[in-house]
């Protein structure tokens, strides 16, 4: 379990059940809501260096534009919801998050591809803050997975998929072959300037 910067465990999540069921409820330095992570949760992240202007919804639209590129590789057609949001036909299939460290900036998020709904129900509090398209709807009826979907391509195939959305969404070049790029030399991770960083990407 991943909280938001500003969450507290005693709203968002139901520690003694979590605590009963042995899992670990963690902090990130992104805003958000609170991320039950599971093997159906496909993350992303991207480490730049940060553009000199503070333009919140330009940078959410690189994690937002991302997921619709996904999503439509697949035939299926996805809206930017609330701030950070992409949904499906008024379901929330993705959640994407910022930070700015050391002139570098993290945008990061999910893809559901699949779901335990009734793991959610045991852990996750209701929100006491919501996007207005929730509409007071428990999680069961809120979410939507690819899976759910009709999507049934392996993972490896989302991730090849993934990762060609990322190149041309974040402009990578070639060398982004593999789904998985080493990003502990980049500023986030390391504190050294931002300038001479290039664009990294984890899917």
């Amino acid at each position: 379990m991943v909280m938001g910067s500003s969450e507290q465990p005693n709203e968002v999540v139901d520690q003694a059940a979590c605590a009963r069921l042995g899992m670990d409820v963690l902090k990130r330095s992104t805003g958000g809501g609170c991320v039950l992570q599971t093997s159906g949760v496909l993350n992303y992240a991207l480490v730049t260096p940060a553009p000199s202007g503070l333009d919140l919804k330009g940078t959410f639209r690189l994690g937002t534009d991302l997921i619709c590129t996904i999503l439509d590789a697949f035939g299926v057609m996805g809206t930017p919801e609330g701030i950070s949001d992409v949904s499906v036909g008024g379901r929330k299939i993705s959640g994407n998050a910022q930070a700015r460290r050391w002139k570098s900036l993290l945008v990061h998020g999910t893809l559901l591809v699949d779901f335990d709904y009734d793991l959610a129900e045991v852990v996750l509090r209701h929100p006491a803050r919501e996007p207005a398209y929730r509409r007071g709807r428990s999680h069961r009826d809120f979410l939507v997975t690819l899976r759910s979907l009709g999507v049934n391509a392996d993972r490896r195939a989302i991730e090849r998929v993934a990762l060609t959305a990322a190149r041309r969404v974040f402009r990578l070049g070639e060398a982004y072959e593999s789904s998985c790029v080493d990003v502990c030399s980049c500023a986030v991770g390391t504190g050294a300037s931002a300038s001479s960083v290039s664009p990294a990407v984890v899917i």
